[in-house]
């Protein structure tokens, strides 16, 4: 619930609602507050990576750089942000259970906290994520995802080239 400028009390309902799930799952939201809401009693795991798809597409990001350490060296990392701690642990648990695949919380301050994922579990976890190319996402998104993996196959192509010459 909410006041607005005229004093008026408003309440927010959002309905999220998938053909294949039979219920709808109607979460009432507060001012500043979640009320308690816990995702780990709404998400099954056969849809886990279409909800983590779509967490990495709206509080996510990912990250990729040439190392100038290292010759054909392209980083790529991706991670969850959130102000909750407990949330990103239960999806680090559940990731880890799912899809045996690792990563790391931080602390990137002013109470904000990411969950990282370095380059093979990285590559790892969005190959699970965007198993199909008719998944639901944010394209753009999906788009330079699709070109960081063009690259690190033509670096990996490189690399081996390297080895044998």
């Amino acid at each position: 619930m909410c006041t607005n400028i005229n004093k008026i009390k408003c309440f927010f309902v959002l309905i999220i609602y998938h053909s294949n799930i039979t219920t709808y799952l109607k979460i009432s939201f507060i001012t500043n507050a979640m009320c308690g809401l816990s995702f780990r009693d709404l998400i099954p795991d056969v849809y886990f990576a279409d909800f983590l798809r779509g967490h990495l597409d709206g509080d996510g990001y990912k990250t990729t750089y040439w190392d100038k350490r290292w010759k054909n060296s392209y980083m790529l990392y991706i991670g969850f942000v959130s102000a909750s701690k407990i949330h990103l642990e239960w999806i680090k648990g559940k990731i880890s259970a799912l899809f045996q695949v690792e990563g790391k919380i931080k602390y990137a301050g002013k109470s904000v906290y990411q969950l990282v994922y370095a380059k093979y579990a990285s590559i790892k976890l969005l190959q699970i994520l965007y198993y199909s190319s008719g998944n639901v996402c944010l394209s753009r998104k999906r788009f330079k995802i699709e070109c960081s993996f063009a690259i690190i196959s033509l670096s990996r192509d490189a690399e081996m080239v390297d080895r044998h010459a």
